[in-house]
């Protein structure tokens, strides 16, 4: 009797310790977890405040410090927080602020007349994570239209980048006929691409000498200006580029 009493003792004893170790590896987890979630908010925060300050470079560069804290650790504490209701940002939407961030700095590239294949590549990359993940919008897949119209976007972007390396290497008139390409496959709501569309053709105007592109140019951006009503830093300064 005090054989079996003392076995059970034992291994009662032992289920409490067994028990103790795994609420202290849990609670381990649960504080890593924590730590890795306080820095992903703090990236964010500070990706989404250079995206209001206009310094896109800054925002994709906290967005993929922001991706490089997923890890099984933080998976496990957000499920674990998720019983409780908390609610976190998904990779899904994360990759959807890198392409934005990327694709804003492609058309500041654009902008001073540079292709942009580093953040072109981010872009795609973080395009592909979308997919991989599952769209935000409809967690059943990728394929809805705000999907197609971000992968259209980033292909027009492709395509600025493309005409960007043309001018570089002063063919001029190859810029050009991308250019009228480029404008049938755009987004009609896609303003970075006609903002990079005007300054392609005013720049190519100068460089082939030929009043008809600048007065093309001339014309989009009043459209842009006056009946689109678009204002930005961009469009005054197309102004100016325009007049020299």
């Amino acid at each position: 009797m005090e054989s079996g009493s003392l076995r059970r003792g034992g291994a009662l004893a032992l289920l409490l310790v067994t028990l103790g170790v795994l609420v202290c590896v849990v609670s381990f987890f649960l504080y890593l977890g924590s730590q890795g979630q306080d820095r992903l908010n703090g990236f964010l925060e500070e990706g989404r405040l250079h995206i209001q300050n206009e310094k896109p470079e800054l925002a994709a560069k906290a967005f993929i410090k922001a991706e490089a804290e997923f890890n099984a650790i933080l998976a496990f504490y957000q499920k674990a927080r998720g019983i409780t209701g908390a609610t976190f940002i998904s990779r899904a939407e994360l990759a959807e602020l890198t392409i934005s961030a990327a694709m804003l700095c492609c058309y500041d590239d654009f902008f001073h007349l540079k292709a942009s294949p580093k953040w072109l590549e981010l872009a795609e990359q973080n395009f592909s994570n979308l997919e991989k993940f599952g769209n935000p919008s409809n967690p059943g897949g990728s394929a809805e239209p705000q999907a197609k119209e971000l992968g259209q976007n980033i292909a027009t972007t492709r395509e600025v980048s493309t005409l960007c390396k043309l001018f570089s290497e002063r063919k001029y008139n190859e810029t050009m006929k991308g250019l009228l390409a480029a404008e049938k496959n755009a987004i009609p709501s896609d303003q970075d691409f006609f903002i990079s569309e005007i300054r392609l053709l005013i720049a190519c105007g100068k460089a082939l000498n030929q009043p008809a592109i600048l007065q093309q140019a001339r014309e989009l951006l009043f459209f842009l200006s006056y009946e689109a009503r678009i204002k930005s830093k961009k469009v005054d300064s197309l102004w100016g580029i325009l007049s020299r």
